[in-house]
């Protein structure tokens, strides 16, 4: 079932690659992130499944995550999954609070808006990247006032040919994003 979209994903990691921009998170998102988000999460889903991808030149930028999730409920959107990244070799000391806070802090607004509109399990994800390393994080309402986050998963995204087992991690975490 999964081989040929490990064939493919692994075709397109494997053939020519662009250099991106080193700036900008969104251009690094959409060359080591995307292809494995459009294969096991995007592709085949209806029109309620909504995504962004916000890059760091947009106003209030602080507040939003660089990608996420959304799935269309009557009339707001219920946003589910967060991704905050790192380029390599970035560090951010000037900000008032750490990526990994940040997205703690959305996934918690996203269990309350679930809850708000009556879901009976309200569940986020969140997928942290500090570079090529990251962190899949899943929060839950564990009882009435007491979220509970946990690190789902760890893996490496795949720098160049050599780590292509990477591909593996990667796909079993996308696949469990899929709705």
């Amino acid at each position: 079932e999964l081989e040929k979209p490990l064939k493919n994903i692994c075709m397109k990691i494997m053939g020519p690659r662009s250099h991106i921009h080193e700036r900008s998170e969104a251009s690094f998102l959409k060359q080591y992130l995307m292809p494995f988000i459009d294969l096991f999460v995007l592709e085949e889903t209806d029109n309620d499944l909504i995504y962004s991808l916000i890059d760091g030149s947009e106003k209030n930028k602080s507040k939003k995550p660089d990608f996420m999730l959304n799935i269309k409920d009557k009339k707001r959107d219920l946003y589910f999954f967060y991704v905050e990244l790192k380029r390599p070799v970035c560090k951010s000391i000037y900000r008032e609070e750490n990526d990994f806070v940040k997205l703690l802090k959305l996934m918690k607004a996203s269990v309350d808006d679930q809850v708000a509109v009556g879901m009976a399990n309200p569940m986020s994800l969140g997928l942290q990247c500090e570079g090529f390393k990251c962190s899949l994080y899943q929060m839950r309402l564990n009882q009435e006032g007491i979220y509970l986050a946990t690190c789902a998963r760890k893996f490496l995204l795949i720098e160049n040919q050599s780590m292509i087992l990477n591909t593996i991690p990667e796909v079993e975490v996308f696949g469990y994003i899929k709705i």
